[in-house]
């Protein structure tokens, strides 16, 4: 299990994120519980202050919890099946307009380097306190060998 713990952003307040792998997930929220329920093997949870939200591995299929209610002052809303059917041309819109898109390359690189930072801390059995700035890990000198690597003849980049 790992927990990041974000500070606040420019759009965002602070929050933790939390990953289970290997088999491992979290015991079930009061709201599947009460139902007779429990997390499934794969998906995510979202807490928010208002209610929780359950999707799948990629959010898809999200329903709130408790199942059948609704977040105060939000109306349900309904997916356009013509909306979906459009995503494919989004890419290809983008590129001919020369914009982003939401799932944009240029946020990759933090995904990524979230996503390692937590395979570090796996392979150290430590916590890990990073320092984007300096790009080094702080608490723990030995543990910075992980940030880079030394490639074989031949092989370098």
């Amino acid at each position: 299990m790992i927990k990041w713990k974000f500070p606040q952003q420019a759009a965002l307040p602070a929050f933790d994120l939390f990953w289970y792998d290997g088999g491992m997930k979290p015991f079930a929220c009061e709201e599947l519980e009460s139902e007779g329920k429990d997390i499934p093997d794969e998906g995510l949870l979202l807490v928010g202050s208002k209610g929780k939200i359950l999707g799948g591995f990629r959010g898809e299929n999200p329903v709130l919890l408790p199942e059948g209610s609704t977040m105060q002052g939000r109306d349900a809303e309904r997916i356009n099946s013509a909306a979906i059917d459009r995503k494919s041309d989004i890419w290809v819109d983008a590129m001919l307009e020369k914009k982003q898109t939401s799932g944009s390359f240029t946020r990759a690189q933090c995904i990524t380097d979230t996503i390692n930072l937590g395979a570090i801390a796996l392979r150290t059995g430590k916590k890990i306190d990073f320092d984007p700035g300096k790009i080094q890990i702080t608490n723990d000198t030995q543990a910075n060998a992980f940030l880079s690597r030394t490639y074989r003849p031949g092989w370098e980049m």
